[in-house]
C-alpha cells in the first residue's frame, strides 16, 4: 500500500494520473470524495494497493492556466494573422509570443478555434522568451505534445542539448528564459506547450480565450478595423494647421513603452473634423506616451484650418492596422 498525489485527467469515468507517470493509472479509481466535486486538473491524494486506487481527498482545486509560464502554448492566438507555411526571418514573430529561432522557419498548421499543433520545417526552430519576473528561482518542467525536441536556458547562457518531452530544469531567476524547439533531422510537430513549477507536468489546459489574448497583448497589440474597414480609435484635438493629437489607451499595460508601426496606403488613416475629412500616412507615438497609453500625433501635409478643433481618427481600410510592439 502506498500514498501518492495525482491529477484528475477524466471524470466520466474517473481517471487519475499519478505524479511521475505520463498517463492515467490502468485501473478504475474508487473515490471517497463525491465525484461530482471533482474536475479535470484537480489535485488529489490517493491510496494505491495492488490494482485498487482510492481517492482520499483533493487539495488546491482546479489548476489555474496562469500557472503555465508559456503564453499561447497551443498556438491559438494569432494577432499578426500568420499564414500556414509562411517563411519567417530570424527573430520574426508568427503566432503571438513565438518567433523564429532560425531564418526561413515555417509553421504549417490547420487552424482550430481551440488551438492546434504546428509543424516546423526541417532544420528550423521557434522560441518563446519568458520574462524574468515570471520565473523565480526553482525547479520547472517543460512538457509538450509532438516530435520536436526542446531546450530551456537563461538568455545569455550557453544553450544545453535538445531533448524530448518532458524536460526538468533548475532556473536561478537571474535572467529572462528561452524556451526553444527544433526540427532536427526532418519536419517535426509541437503543440500544447507548458512550463510549470515543479518536477511533474500537468494536463495542458487552454486558458480562457479572453485571458490568453490579454497575456499576449502585454507584448504585442494589433488594432484592426472591422470587416468593412472602419474603426474610430482616437479622439483628436487640432494643435496646429497640420498636426492633431489624441490619447489611445492600450487594452492592458504593456511590458515596455511599445514601438508603433503600420502599413501605409491611400486613405488608410483619416480624421473627421468639422465636416471635413483629412488623410495621413504620418502617425507617431510620441515620447510622452507610456506603458498604459499612446499619445498619437496625426500629421496632414496641407493645412487643416483653424486650430483648437476636435475630431476623430479612423482606421479606414481593411488592409490597415496599428501595431504596438513590446516583445522581448
Amino acid at each position: 500500500m502506498s500514498f501518492n498525489w495525482g491529477t484528475v485527467t477524466g471524470v466520466s469515468p474517473l481517471r487519475v494520473r499519478l505524479d511521475g507517470d505520463t498517463s492515467a493509472v490502468p485501473v478504475t479509481p474508487d473515490s471517497l470524495v463525491d465525484p461530482l466535486t471533482l474536475a479535470i486538473n484537480d489535485r488529489v491524494r490517493v491510496e494505491l494497493s495492488n490494482n485498487r486506487l482510492v481517492v482520499l481527498g483533493k487539495a488546491g482545486g482546479v489548476v489555474s492556466a496562469a500557472q503555465n509560464l508559456i503564453i499561447n502554448g497551443n498556438f491559438r492566438t494569432n494577432q499578426r494573422a500568420y499564414v500556414s507555411a509562411a517563411s519567417l526571418a530570424l527573430g520574426a514573430y508568427g503566432f503571438d509570443r513565438w518567433k523564429a529561432a532560425v531564418a526561413a522557419t515555417t509553421l504549417t498548421f490547420t487552424a482550430s478555434i481551440h488551438g492546434q499543433p504546428v509543424t516546423i520545417n526541417s532544420g528550423k526552430g521557434i522560441q518563446q522568451i519568458i520574462e524574468r519576473a515570471n520565473v523565480p528561482q526553482g525547479e520547472y518542467t517543460l512538457a509538450w505534445e509532438g516530435t520536436a525536441t526542446a531546450r530551456v536556458y537563461n538568455v545569455g547562457a550557453t544553450p544545453p542539448a535538445y531533448a524530448a518531452s518532458p524536460i526538468t530544469v533548475t532556473l536561478d531567476g537571474a535572467a529572462n528564459v528561452v524556451v526553444e524547439f527544433t526540427a532536427s533531422g526532418g519536419a517535426k510537430t509541437v503543440g500544447k506547450v507548458q512550463m510549470v513549477a515543479g518536477a511533474n507536468p500537468s494536463v495542458f489546459v487552454n486558458p480562457k480565450l479572453v485571458d490568453e489574448i490579454r497575456y499576449c497583448q502585454r507584448y504585442f497589440w494589433r488594432l484592426l478595423p472591422n470587416d468593412i474597414g472602419y474603426v474610430a480609435c482616437v479622439q483628436l484635438s487640432q494643435y496646429s494647421n497640420t498636426d492633431a493629437y489624441g490619447i489611445l489607451r492600450y487594452p492592458v499595460q504593456m511590458r515596455i513603452l511599445p514601438a508603433l508601426s503600420f502599413p501605409s496606403g491611400s486613405g488608410y488613416y483619416t480624421m473627421y473634423m468639422a465636416g471635413n475629412t483629412y488623410s495621413t500616412n504620418d502617425l507617431t507615438s510620441n515620447t510622452t506616451s507610456s506603458k498604459d497609453f499612446a499619445e498619437i500625433r496625426f500629421r496632414n501635409g496641407s493645412s487643416m484650418g483653424t486650430t483648437g478643433r476636435s475630431g476623430w481618427m479612423r482606421i479606414s481600410d481593411v488592409a490597415a492596422y496599428l501595431d504596438f510592439d513590446a516583445e522581448l
